[in-house]
Formats: structure tokens, sequence, C-alpha cells
């Protein structure tokens, strides 16, 4: 409780500098997103992603399927009937 009120109090013009500050708006042009969508076009003309992508799906459920075993044998060690 007397933490609280310390940190509140040290805090406190922290949150005032804070709440003085305008918040930042970012606008892009909508050109900006049609000469982005080109840019991605030809990346796709050169690599071809759609038949990339199942690829890049397998390998990141395989990681992950790694590391849930690693997990699950981990915990599975510490149960001592278990073993490892």
């Amino acid at each position: 409780m007397v933490i609280e009120i310390l940190v509140e109090f040290l805090l406190k013009p922290v949150y005032l500098l804070l709440s003085a500050i305008n918040p930042i708006t970012l606008e892009l042009p909508m050109s900006f997103l049609v000469s982005f969508e080109k840019y991605f076009a030809n990346i796709a003309y050169v690599l071809p992603l759609d038949r990339l992508f199942p690829i890049l799906v397998l390998s990141f459920f395989l990681h992950n399927a790694q590391i849930a075993y690693s997990m699950i044998l981990r915990i599975k060690s510490f149960i001592p009937t278990m073993g490892a």
C-alpha cells in the first residue's frame, strides 16, 4: 500500500507529460497503396508464392510441433512415475 502510493507519486509527472502530448496521426495516400500493390505483383511474378506458401506453412507447423513435443517431454520428465 505504501509502495503503491510512492510509485503513484513518482509517476504522476510522467503521466502529466504524456497527457500533454498531442496524438500522432499517420495518413497514407491511396497512390502509395497502389504502388505497393504493383511492387508485390512484380515480386510474385519472380517468386511464385502460391506454390511456396504450403511449404512455408508446413515448415512452420513442423517447427511448432517440435517445440510442443519438447515441452511435453520436459513436463513429463518432472512426473516421477513416467521417467524421461
